[in-house]
């Protein structure tokens, strides 16, 4: 149940929190640099690279027969494409400029990849042309199935148990895994991800095909380690036995690896019915005096009983929760503030709600419907399980645009207070999860609700607390936008992730403490004034309206406190990246830069005769996160330009004799010093042979940074000796080294003749890392596991293979909490 609020406090947070978007679009968000927050300037081998736009590349792809359906704005259906010819279909949302795709046909054609400048907020930032089709040729034609297949298709098969590390393993409750057979393909759900691949099956013999394609969406452990046991165990398959109700799968051994058995629906007698879990629609009430209530749609009036003891209920035009009580047969029903709606003259919205408090104890009939007896002999509830069709994934296309996870940041509560970041989760079951968390603060505000489809374009939510209940309505229109009634906020392409200043205009946001604060008078001898600041951050300034842009820190990263008299003051930052200034001044106006000139990328802020009062300076990157080092620059000299700025201009001595230079970066032989002076074990990988995998806690405190890697810049912190050291033999096109860890990590591979590698980030999407060693030497290796931030302990598996396309399993990358603590300069 939510907390105590104040109905006005909370309707302001949930009319915020609808106008969110997802943190990053699949297809238009470039990816971020490592996270980093706002402070002292960093060694000059980590600086990142300026953000430029890539040349066009070409790439060759392998299409595959066959449209799956997808979801984009709406339902739509996607090419199967993937990048080598023994990799992974993938759904391909983009279309290809010159290619008229046949279905019944695989293709391998070569494409010109370009970026999209500035692309529309729901369209991608990649743009790809036809350059040439190599091969066009029908696919290969499906042996036919044997009769003794029969039994297999034209069903849905369900997972019970698969074998694990353990042996035999239940499957998740909430990950069910399904398989269906027809034609020569197989699909199903494998509990995150749908897939797909062929078959054949002669006598009992059974084969599945590779590779096995399948959507690429992320889902947390354990239905991601579930689903990546389950793919991996059906191109083992050899044989397969089929009973009644129940088809089990062997490897060519003869060892069980994955049972099945069909839904109630097609196996004959039902599971054993459960109060919880199933949505019980009301059917009808016989009461004690000899009265029928028959209700005529009996889907306007549901109870479901969760496994968490709460209860949801939808009567007719009202909703309401509450809690209940199941001991052996005695239930108990104890709802929640009801919405106030009226509802027509012939509802039984009342009528039901009243019934369901006087409930006494339960039973169920031979059919496994759900009976619940009022106290005192009051009468006989009837209800009947709705179909599982009616849920969100499986059918009802209304509630589908809605379910999923948003979130947005929304102003400060009070004047004067922190931003917050608030996350909704619209669940498929009609409930959903509601929590604000207040930057700064461990522990974010939580509260709950139930929401329903009105009709066809409209849903319902209801916000409960101790002192009653409101409700909100959300319309979704015929262009797909969404609008909340009463309010000019809206949301559009609800899939997609929106720039924030279309969702929620940010009000002034600068009372959040600066990292420094100067005071400076109009006539300082120390002019110009010089800080040495990092840029960058996580909260889009493009908010704040006007010609801001970029991303930047939720604290200003400089406050100055300005007094005097001066014909202007001049404020622009000196880097070798590409910076964003943004200035409030002291009228709580916002004064935003870009690029000082056409040819320089440095920003620059001039304000004429400046007024007396504090200015909150921030410096922001055009890339989230993006960690950009360099000088702030305050003067009120009309010669100290941004144009003409050095730092070696501003101090003239001459050469300082006899001084040696020192540099901060160590050689890459100490490294392999390291390695020659290693004392433990050392582990033997060949060629061909089974990955090596290894836990690791990385705790290390050497900057990886410090050592001068020709050609590249290691990130982290390493440990002063190797996590692994392996002796290498054999031939191979790629040796990958990856980390699955459960934070940021990086990656540092020395191999033979010196040779190092170092990786942070496996894909924009990952924040695992991988290093490929490309036609890898024989010879002694050593692998270090980095950790990004210090002060964190990272945990994870390490991993050596030699097979093609290995990847770590994908780590979202994370955005920190500022904090005092964590922001200091």
């Amino acid at each position: 149940m939510m907390r105590t609020e104040i109905k006005a406090r909370w309707l302001l947070l949930l009319l915020g929190v609808l106008m969110l978007a997802l943190a990053v679009s699949a297809c238009g968000s470039a990816v971020a640099a490592d996270s980093q927050t706002a402070g002292a300037v960093q060694p000059a081998e980590i600086q990142s690279a300026a953000a430029a736009t890539p040349e066009p590349e070409t790439k060759t792809l392998y299409i595959g027969p066959a449209l799956e359906d997808c979801s984009g704005v709406g339902q739509q259906t996607c090419m199967m494409v993937k990048e080598s010819p023994d990799g992974d279909y993938h759904l391909f949302y983009q279309p290809i400029e010159g290619f008229d795709y046949e279905e019944g046909y695989e293709y391998e054609i070569v494409v010109n990849v370009e970026k999209v400048e500035n692309p529309p907020a729901d369209a991608s930032s990649l743009k790809y042309i036809l350059v040439k089709i190599v091969s066009k040729t029908p696919a290969e034609a499906k042996e036919t199935v044997t009769a003794q297949s029969a039994g297999l298709e034209n069903v849905e098969w369900r997972l019970t148990s698969y074998l694990g590390a353990d042996g035999m393993t239940d499957v998740v409750d909430e990950a069910p895994i399904t398989l269906s057979f027809a034609d020569g393909k197989a699909v199903g759900n494998a509990g995150c991800n749908r897939y797909f691949t062929s078959y054949e099956v002669k006598d009992d013999a059974m084969t599945f095909g590779e590779p096995i394609g399948r959507t690429m969406m992320a889902c947390p452990d354990p239905v991601m380690e579930q689903e990546d046991a389950y793919l991996a165990l059906l191109p083992k398959v050899a044989t397969f036995k089929l009973d009644d109700h129940s088809l089990t799968l062997f490897d060519a051994n003869g060892e069980t690896l994955l049972a099945f058995e069909l839904p109630a629906t097609a196996a004959g007698p039902e599971k054993e019915a459960t109060l919880i879990g199933p949505v019980w629609q009301w059917q009808r009430t016989e009461m004690s005096n000899d009265e029928t209530i028959t209700v005529d749609d009996p889907t306007l009036y549901t109870v479901q009983f969760k496994d968490d003891g709460s209860v949801v209920v939808k009567a007719d035009c009202k909703m309401a929760q509450g809690d209940f009580t199941d001991d052996n047969g005695s239930l108990s029903i104890q709802l929640g503030p009801t919405t106030m709606n009226v509802c027509s003259d012939d509802s039984l919205a009342d009528e039901f709600l009243k019934e369901l408090s006087y409930a006494g104890t339960y039973v169920f009939d031979d059919d496994g419907n759900l009976v619940i007896n009022m106290q005192m002999d009051g009468g006989n509830l009837y209800f009947a399980a709705a179909q599982e069709v009616t849920t969100a994934s499986e059918g009802n296309a209304a509630m589908k645009p809605f379910v999923g996870e948003y979130k947005v940041i929304l102003p400060p509560a009070e004047e004067g207070g922190a931003l917050r970041v608030a996350t909704l989760t619209l669940k498929e079951d009609g409930a959903f999860d509601l929590s604000i968390l207040t930057l700064g603060e461990e522990k974010p505000e939580t509260f709950d609700g139930v929401w329903s489809v009105v009709d066809s374009n409209r849903i319902k939510g209801l916000v409960t607390s101790e002192e009653g209940a409101d409700e909100f309505f959300l319309t979704v229109e015929e262009n797909g936008d969404l609008k909340l009634e009463g309010s000019e906020l809206e949301l559009i392409n609800i899939d997609e992730t929106i720039p924030l200043h279309k969702q929620l205009p940010i009000p002034v946001i600068t009372e959040q403490k600066a990292y420094v604060t100067l005071d400076i008078q109009a006539g300082n001898p120390l002019d110009p004034f010089i800080v040495s600041v990092n840029g960058g951050g996580t909260f889009d300034a493009s908010a704040l309206g006007g010609e801001c842009s970029g991303f930047v820190n939720v604290q200003p990263v400089v406050r100055i406190e300005w007094e005097g008299k001066a014909d202007l003051a001049k404020v622009f930052f000196y880097s070798d990246h590409d910076p964003t200034l943004i200035i409030q001044s002291p009228d709580g106006a916002f004064h935003c830069n870009d690029d000082a000139s056409d040819l320089l990328l440095d920003p620059s802020i001039t304000f004429e005769d400046p007024q007396d009062g504090a200015y909150n300076i921030w410096v922001g990157s055009y890339y989230a996160d993006q960690l950009i080092p360099g000088v702030l620059v305050v003067t009120t000299r009309e010669d100290v330009d941004v144009d003409t700025f050095t730092l070696d201009g501003l101090i003239k001595r001459g050469p300082v004799m006899d001084v040696t230079e020192n540099t901060n970066a160590k050689p890459v032989e100490a490294l392999v010093n390291v390695i020659q002076r290693y004392k433990q074990a050392v582990e033997q990988i060949q060629a061909g042979g089974e990955a090596l995998s290894v836990d690791v806690t990385v705790e290390g405190n050497v900057p990886a940074f410090d050592y001068a890697v020709p050609g590249q810049i290691c990130n982290g912190f390493i440990g002063q000796t190797p996590d692994l050291v392996f002796d290498w033999s054999g031939e191979a096109d790629a040796l990958s080294v990856y980390f699955e860890g459960d934070g940021d990590s990086t990656l540092m591979v020395v191999g033979p003749g010196e040779r190092v590698l170092c990786n942070d980030d496996a894909a924009e999407d990952n924040a695992n890392p991988l290093v490929i060693v490309s036609d890898p030497v024989e010879g002694r290796y050593a692998v270090f596991v980095g950790r990004v931030h210090p002060e964190e302990t990272v945990t994870g598996v390490l991993t050596v293979t030699d097979a093609a396309n290995a990847q770590p399993k994908v780590l979202p990358p994370s955005v920190p909490t500022p904090s005092p603590e964590s922001d200091k300069q």
